[in-house]
């Protein structure tokens, strides 16, 4: 399974190990990921933001996943909903 970071409309950060459903501070983001590479190194890591989430906050995530030793970072993206992102700008 991949490890993913997700961040909430108030920014607050979950990680998928251990209780998800507990926002955890950055440094504690940094164990967990840490511990979580260093058993499986090639572990696809996935930050999953709310779209209100301002842009310079999950580059943070995205950090934190990196100095916890990420080698990739991808987003989970939901498709646009019918009507949007059609037609011109």
């Amino acid at each position: 399974d991949p490890l993913v970071l997700s961040i909430d409309r108030a920014g607050l950060l979950y990680v998928n190990i251990g209780d998800p459903d507990v926002p955890q501070a950055a440094d504690r983001i940094l164990e967990i990921a840490s511990a979580a590479l260093r058993r499986e190194p090639e572990r696809p890591v996935l930050v999953k933001a709310d779209r209100a989430v301002p842009y310079g906050r999950v580059v943070e995530g995205m950090v934190l996943l990196q100095q916890a030793g990420a080698k990739k970072v991808g987003f989970v993206t939901e498709p646009l909903s019918a009507g949007r992102g059609s037609g011109s700008r």
